[in-house]
Protein backbone atom coordinates (compact mmCIF):
# COMPACT_ATOMS: atom_id res chain seq x y z
CA UNK A 1 0.00 0.00 0.00
CA UNK A 2 0.99 3.82 0.09
CA UNK A 3 0.64 6.84 2.24
CA UNK A 4 -1.43 6.05 5.61
CA UNK A 5 -5.03 6.60 5.68
CA UNK A 6 -5.17 8.48 8.72
CA UNK A 7 -8.56 7.45 9.39
CA UNK A 8 -7.68 3.98 9.07
CA UNK A 9 -4.68 4.33 11.17
CA UNK A 10 -6.90 5.92 14.13
CA UNK A 11 -9.20 3.03 14.18
CA UNK A 12 -6.25 0.43 13.98
CA UNK A 13 -4.75 2.44 17.12
CA UNK A 14 -8.09 2.48 18.82
CA UNK A 15 -8.38 -1.73 18.13
CA UNK A 16 -4.92 -2.09 19.97
CA UNK A 17 -6.24 0.21 22.65
CA UNK A 18 -9.36 -1.87 23.21
CA UNK A 19 -7.31 -5.41 22.80
CA UNK A 20 -8.67 -6.43 19.85
CA UNK A 21 -5.16 -6.79 18.19
CA UNK A 22 -4.55 -11.05 18.69
CA UNK A 23 -2.21 -11.28 21.65
CA UNK A 24 -0.55 -14.09 23.53
CA UNK A 25 -1.45 -18.11 22.51
CA UNK A 26 -4.52 -17.81 25.24
CA UNK A 27 -6.18 -14.52 23.42
CA UNK A 28 -5.42 -16.22 20.15
CA UNK A 29 -6.98 -19.55 21.46
CA UNK A 30 -10.40 -17.51 22.17
CA UNK A 31 -10.74 -16.42 18.82
CA UNK A 32 -12.82 -18.22 16.26
CA UNK A 33 -11.66 -20.22 13.52
CA UNK A 34 -13.12 -17.69 10.42
CA UNK A 35 -12.97 -14.24 10.83
CA UNK A 36 -15.66 -12.78 12.06
CA UNK A 37 -18.41 -10.24 10.41
CA UNK A 38 -18.98 -7.07 11.29
CA UNK A 39 -20.68 -3.64 9.95
CA UNK A 40 -21.01 -2.77 6.28
CA UNK A 41 -17.88 -0.58 4.70
CA UNK A 42 -17.09 0.92 1.75
CA UNK A 43 -14.25 -1.12 0.01
CA UNK A 44 -10.81 0.39 -0.69
CA UNK A 45 -10.72 3.22 -2.79
CA UNK A 46 -7.35 1.39 -4.85
CA UNK A 47 -9.55 -1.17 -5.33
CA UNK A 48 -13.30 0.31 -6.53
CA UNK A 49 -10.81 1.69 -9.01
CA UNK A 50 -9.67 -1.74 -9.90
CA UNK A 51 -12.89 -2.85 -10.56
CA UNK A 52 -13.93 -0.60 -12.56
CA UNK A 53 -11.21 -0.79 -14.68
CA UNK A 54 -10.53 -4.72 -15.37
CA UNK A 55 -14.45 -6.09 -14.30
CA UNK A 56 -13.30 -9.57 -14.95
CA UNK A 57 -10.38 -9.66 -12.95
CA UNK A 58 -12.24 -7.98 -9.99
CA UNK A 59 -14.74 -10.80 -10.21
CA UNK A 60 -11.92 -13.94 -10.04
CA UNK A 61 -14.11 -16.55 -11.43
CA UNK A 62 -17.39 -15.43 -10.07
CA UNK A 63 -20.14 -16.75 -12.61
CA UNK A 64 -20.58 -14.16 -15.17
CA UNK A 65 -23.91 -13.50 -15.00
CA UNK A 66 -22.54 -11.70 -12.19
CA UNK A 67 -20.40 -8.86 -14.24
CA UNK A 68 -23.58 -6.36 -14.75
CA UNK A 69 -23.92 -6.52 -11.58
CA UNK A 70 -20.43 -5.83 -10.24
CA UNK A 71 -19.65 -3.31 -13.43
CA UNK A 72 -22.84 -0.61 -12.12
CA UNK A 73 -21.78 -0.85 -8.32
CA UNK A 74 -17.95 -0.18 -9.02
CA UNK A 75 -18.91 2.48 -11.41
CA UNK A 76 -20.93 4.32 -9.42
CA UNK A 77 -18.37 3.72 -5.75
CA UNK A 78 -15.92 5.49 -8.26
CA UNK A 79 -17.87 7.94 -9.66
CA UNK A 80 -18.25 8.96 -5.90
CA UNK A 81 -21.53 7.30 -4.67
CA UNK A 82 -22.28 5.70 -1.66
CA UNK A 83 -20.37 2.35 -1.93
CA UNK A 84 -22.54 0.79 0.80
CA UNK A 85 -25.90 1.12 -0.41
CA UNK A 86 -27.71 -2.11 0.01
CA UNK A 87 -28.70 -2.19 -3.81
CA UNK A 88 -25.46 -2.97 -4.73
CA UNK A 89 -24.53 -5.94 -2.46
CA UNK A 90 -27.91 -7.45 -2.93
CA UNK A 91 -27.12 -7.14 -6.88
CA UNK A 92 -23.63 -8.76 -6.83
CA UNK A 93 -25.48 -11.78 -4.81
CA UNK A 94 -28.28 -12.53 -6.98
CA UNK A 95 -26.80 -10.98 -10.50
CA UNK A 96 -30.05 -8.47 -10.79
CA UNK A 97 -30.69 -4.94 -9.57
CA UNK A 98 -33.02 -4.73 -6.76
CA UNK A 99 -36.52 -3.55 -8.13
CA UNK A 100 -37.42 -0.10 -7.13
CA UNK A 101 -34.09 0.64 -6.37
CA UNK A 102 -32.72 4.23 -6.85
CA UNK A 103 -29.61 4.10 -8.80
CA UNK A 104 -27.24 6.89 -9.54
CA UNK A 105 -26.85 8.50 -13.11
CA UNK A 106 -23.10 7.89 -12.88
CA UNK A 107 -24.06 3.93 -12.60
CA UNK A 108 -25.90 3.09 -16.10
CA UNK A 109 -25.48 -0.39 -16.77
CA UNK A 110 -22.69 -0.90 -19.30
CA UNK A 111 -21.24 -3.73 -20.76
CA UNK A 112 -18.78 -5.73 -18.06
CA UNK A 113 -14.90 -4.24 -18.68
CA UNK A 114 -12.88 -6.81 -19.96
CA UNK A 115 -8.89 -5.98 -19.52
CA UNK A 116 -8.12 -8.94 -18.75
CA UNK A 117 -9.20 -12.45 -20.37
CA UNK A 118 -11.43 -14.52 -18.34
CA UNK A 119 -9.46 -17.21 -16.08
CA UNK A 120 -8.91 -20.33 -18.11
CA UNK A 121 -10.50 -22.82 -15.10
CA UNK A 122 -9.32 -26.54 -14.47
CA UNK A 123 -10.70 -29.37 -13.09
CA UNK A 124 -12.00 -28.06 -9.36
CA UNK A 125 -9.85 -28.39 -6.80
CA UNK A 126 -10.87 -31.44 -4.46
CA UNK A 127 -11.78 -30.72 -0.80
CA UNK A 128 -8.49 -32.60 0.67
CA UNK A 129 -6.11 -30.85 -1.82
CA UNK A 130 -7.28 -27.40 -0.84
CA UNK A 131 -4.69 -26.51 2.28
CA UNK A 132 -1.65 -28.06 0.04
CA UNK A 133 -2.58 -26.05 -3.33
CA UNK A 134 -3.05 -22.50 -1.24
CA UNK A 135 0.64 -23.30 0.25
CA UNK A 136 2.16 -24.12 -2.47
CA UNK A 137 0.33 -21.33 -4.71
CA UNK A 138 1.27 -18.63 -1.58
CA UNK A 139 5.03 -19.76 -1.62
CA UNK A 140 5.09 -19.58 -5.40
CA UNK A 141 3.73 -16.11 -5.87
CA UNK A 142 5.88 -15.09 -2.93
CA UNK A 143 9.20 -15.89 -4.23
CA UNK A 144 8.01 -14.99 -8.17
CA UNK A 145 6.58 -11.64 -7.67
CA UNK A 146 8.95 -8.56 -6.56
CA UNK A 147 7.26 -6.52 -3.96
CA UNK A 148 7.72 -2.85 -4.73
CA UNK A 149 5.32 -0.01 -4.19
CA UNK A 150 3.05 1.42 -6.43
CA UNK A 151 4.88 4.84 -5.72
CA UNK A 152 8.40 3.07 -6.84
CA UNK A 153 6.94 1.07 -9.96
CA UNK A 154 4.47 3.38 -10.97
CA UNK A 155 5.10 6.76 -9.80
CA UNK A 156 1.52 6.65 -8.51
CA UNK A 157 -0.14 5.30 -5.21
CA UNK A 158 -2.81 2.89 -4.63
CA UNK A 159 -2.70 1.02 -7.97
CA UNK A 160 -4.24 -2.22 -7.26
CA UNK A 161 -3.83 -4.58 -11.00
CA UNK A 162 -2.10 -8.13 -11.37
CA UNK A 163 1.19 -8.31 -11.75
CA UNK A 164 2.07 -8.34 -15.38
CA UNK A 165 3.73 -12.02 -16.96
CA UNK A 166 7.25 -11.66 -17.10
CA UNK A 167 10.74 -12.91 -15.95
CA UNK A 168 10.40 -10.66 -12.84
CA UNK A 169 6.98 -9.36 -12.25
CA UNK A 170 6.43 -6.75 -9.74
CA UNK A 171 3.76 -5.47 -7.68
CA UNK A 172 2.70 -4.28 -3.96
CA UNK A 173 0.39 -6.37 -1.69
CA UNK A 174 -2.67 -5.67 -2.94
CA UNK A 175 -1.26 -6.44 -6.99
CA UNK A 176 0.22 -10.13 -4.68
CA UNK A 177 -2.85 -10.65 -3.01
CA UNK A 178 -5.33 -10.61 -6.82
CA UNK A 179 -2.11 -12.79 -8.43
CA UNK A 180 -2.73 -15.13 -5.43
CA UNK A 181 -6.53 -15.39 -5.89
CA UNK A 182 -6.35 -15.66 -9.82
CA UNK A 183 -3.78 -18.42 -9.77
CA UNK A 184 -5.79 -20.38 -7.27
CA UNK A 185 -9.11 -19.92 -9.63
CA UNK A 186 -7.27 -20.59 -12.28
CA UNK A 187 -6.15 -23.59 -10.63
CA UNK A 188 -9.71 -24.71 -10.26
CA UNK A 189 -9.98 -23.20 -6.31
CA UNK A 190 -13.67 -22.48 -5.26
CA UNK A 191 -13.79 -18.48 -5.98
CA UNK A 192 -16.50 -18.47 -3.42
CA UNK A 193 -13.60 -19.55 -0.68
CA UNK A 194 -11.54 -16.27 -1.24
CA UNK A 195 -11.14 -13.11 -0.57
CA UNK A 196 -9.34 -10.23 0.57
CA UNK A 197 -8.72 -8.51 3.84
CA UNK A 198 -6.78 -4.74 5.07
CA UNK A 199 -4.55 -5.62 8.27
CA UNK A 200 -2.84 -3.15 10.35
CA UNK A 201 0.63 -4.06 11.11
CA UNK A 202 2.53 -2.25 14.16
CA UNK A 203 5.75 -0.25 12.77
CA UNK A 204 4.42 -0.77 9.37
CA UNK A 205 1.17 0.05 8.16
CA UNK A 206 -2.07 -0.94 6.43
CA UNK A 207 -1.38 -4.09 4.29
CA UNK A 208 -3.64 -6.27 2.31
CA UNK A 209 -3.88 -10.19 2.56
CA UNK A 210 -6.05 -12.92 0.64
CA UNK A 211 -8.11 -15.06 2.70
CA UNK A 212 -8.59 -18.76 2.08
CA UNK A 213 -11.53 -19.76 3.43
CA UNK A 214 -11.00 -24.11 4.74
CA UNK A 215 -12.91 -26.09 6.33
CA UNK A 216 -11.38 -25.78 9.47
CA UNK A 217 -10.91 -21.97 9.51
CA UNK A 218 -9.14 -18.94 7.80
CA UNK A 219 -5.73 -19.20 6.04
CA UNK A 220 -3.95 -15.79 5.18
CA UNK A 221 -1.94 -15.89 2.23
CA UNK A 222 0.90 -12.98 2.82
CA UNK A 223 2.99 -11.43 0.52
CA UNK A 224 5.38 -10.65 4.06
CA UNK A 225 5.68 -14.46 4.96
CA UNK A 226 5.94 -17.63 3.04
CA UNK A 227 4.33 -19.62 5.94
CA UNK A 228 -0.09 -19.93 5.74
CA UNK A 229 -1.37 -19.08 9.15
CA UNK A 230 -4.52 -19.02 10.31
CA UNK A 231 -5.92 -15.45 10.59
CA UNK A 232 -5.80 -15.39 14.61
CA UNK A 233 -2.37 -16.95 14.83
CA UNK A 234 -1.67 -13.21 13.19
CA UNK A 235 -0.30 -9.89 14.62
CA UNK A 236 -1.95 -8.19 12.60
CA UNK A 237 -5.06 -5.49 13.44
CA UNK A 238 -7.47 -6.82 11.60
CA UNK A 239 -9.52 -3.82 10.02
CA UNK A 240 -11.85 -4.90 7.07
CA UNK A 241 -13.07 -7.67 4.70
CA UNK A 242 -14.24 -8.66 1.54
CA UNK A 243 -17.24 -10.79 0.83
CA UNK A 244 -15.95 -13.18 -1.12
CA UNK A 245 -19.24 -14.00 -3.21
CA UNK A 246 -19.48 -10.23 -3.52
CA UNK A 247 -16.55 -8.51 -4.18
CA UNK A 248 -17.81 -4.85 -3.87
CA UNK A 249 -19.21 -5.65 -0.56
CA UNK A 250 -16.91 -5.24 2.41
CA UNK A 251 -17.59 -5.19 6.03
CA UNK A 252 -15.61 -4.34 9.38
CA UNK A 253 -14.56 -7.37 11.41
CA UNK A 254 -16.86 -8.19 13.50
CA UNK A 255 -16.14 -6.99 17.51
CA UNK A 256 -14.03 -3.84 16.27
CA UNK A 257 -15.14 -0.35 17.81
CA UNK A 258 -17.38 1.30 15.60
CA UNK A 259 -14.74 4.05 14.02
CA UNK A 260 -15.15 5.59 10.59
CA UNK A 261 -13.02 3.61 8.09
CA UNK A 262 -12.09 6.28 5.33
CA UNK A 263 -11.72 4.83 1.86
CA UNK A 264 -11.16 7.59 -0.36
CA UNK A 265 -8.49 9.56 1.07
CA UNK A 266 -6.86 12.77 -1.02
CA UNK A 267 -3.81 10.99 -2.21
CA UNK A 268 -3.53 7.58 -1.58
CA UNK A 269 -4.68 5.20 1.45
CA UNK A 270 -2.41 2.68 3.06
CA UNK A 271 0.94 1.29 4.67
CA UNK A 272 4.37 0.94 2.73
CA UNK A 273 2.92 -2.21 0.93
Amino acid sequence: MARPNLSLLMAAATALACGLAPGGADARARQPAFLPGGAVADPPAGFVDFCARDTVSCAAGLSPDRLPALTLAATACAAGEQCTQPWSAAAMVTGAIEPGATLPAAALLRPAVVRSPAPTMRPAVAPADLLATVKRVNSQVNRRVIQVSDRDARGIDEYWERPAAGKHPVGDCEDIAIEKRMTLVEGGFPPELLFLAVVFKQGFGLHTVLIARLPDGDRVLDSLSGHLRRWNETRYVWLRQQRADAPMEWHRIGGLPNVTLVSQPAAGEGGRS
